[in-house]
């Protein structure tokens, strides 16, 4: 297991392990963008859950039901956020997915989206990931992983003020969602 993704299973406690019924070389397909390989290697850990019963994230390759409530998500997205950047452009200034080179959607809590910044010019591996206030009072990016950045926002090394970055001890957990209803 990388470094990255061992610290973050074990800051969470998470022994489990991650089920994919789907091939990513099809999925990415079907989505019509390639997915870090970063972020596949923490989805071959952790499948579709939830981080300190806060951080929503969603493994496409877990499932057909997985794969297309994915793909409802980030269709949501990109109808919320590019509606309020017609309304708001100064609060909204990104491009959403499908737009090309649109921020890619991979989690989410109850008051921010978390996506990867998919420039046209980089290696999927070299995105950004961008989070992102829904209420567009506030964004910021972070160079590195998914992982990465989940174990910084978890154990409280993420400064930010546009995110929640002070979690208790006692809140660090995983949850495996059950499959989606659609």
């Amino acid at each position: 297991m990388p470094p990255a993704e061992k610290e973050l299973a074990d800051l969470v406690g998470w022994r489990g392990t991650a089920q994919s019924e789907l091939d990513w070389k099809i999925v990415e397909n079907q989505l019509g963008f390639s997915v870090p390989e970063s972020h596949k290697r923490l989805l071959s850990i952790f499948p579709s859950g939830t981080f300190s019963t806060f951080v929503h994230v969603w493994s496409p390759v877990q499932s057909d039901g997985w794969l297309k409530a994915y793909e409802w998500k980030v269709q949501a997205k990109f109808s919320f956020f590019s509606g309020a950047r017609e309304a708001l452009p100064e609060d909204y200034p990104h491009l959403f997915h499908p737009e090309p080179g649109g921020l890619i959607p991979w989690g989410e809590d109850d008051s921010h989206t978390y996506f990867w910044g998919a420039a046209k010019d980089l290696d999927p591996d070299d995105w950004p990931v961008v989070f992102l206030d829904n209420a567009g009072e506030d964004w910021g990016t972070r160079q590195g992983s998914t992982a990465e950045f989940l174990l910084e926002l978890l154990s409280g090394r993420l400064v930010s003020d546009a995110l929640y970055t002070e979690w208790p001890e006692s809140n660090r957990s995983f949850d495996a969602a059950p499959e989606p209803i659609l």
